[in-house]
């Protein structure tokens, strides 16, 4: 049987919000992201994993309620994410609108 190529699969995987909001939060997993960092290589300033990344192992649940509820918890993050946002970029203070979301303010709030 023949292997499909990391990217055929990753495409595959993106290609509706739930996978992909699966996908967001097993990337973000400290066991995938120590493999990354393992395996990627620099290249002057810049960390790559090229080819590599299809040697990089996602544990992906096999429990349809488990992949739920990651799914639901990373909605749910991108939706407070959002309204954070919006809220930083329209502060309003002693009735004068401000945006915390400018780079003179950017270190008080950090990167939403």
């Amino acid at each position: 049987m023949k292997k499909a190529s990391s990217g055929i699969f990753l495409r595959w995987f993106l290609r509706d919000m739930d996978r992909s909001c699966l996908i967001l939060a097993l990337l973000g997993l400290e066991i995938v992201q120590k493999q990354m960092e393992s395996k990627a290589f620099r290249q002057g300033t810049i960390s790559t994993l090229g080819s590599r990344i299809s040697e990089v192992k996602i544990p992906i649940p096999i429990d349809d309620d488990i992949k739920k509820e990651i799914i639901n918890n990373v909605t749910q993050i991108i939706s407070h994410k959002e309204k954070a946002k919006l809220f930083a970029q329209n502060y309003s203070l002693l009735n004068k609108s401000e945006n915390l979301m400018g780079i003179k303010n950017k270190a008080k709030i950090g990167n939403l």
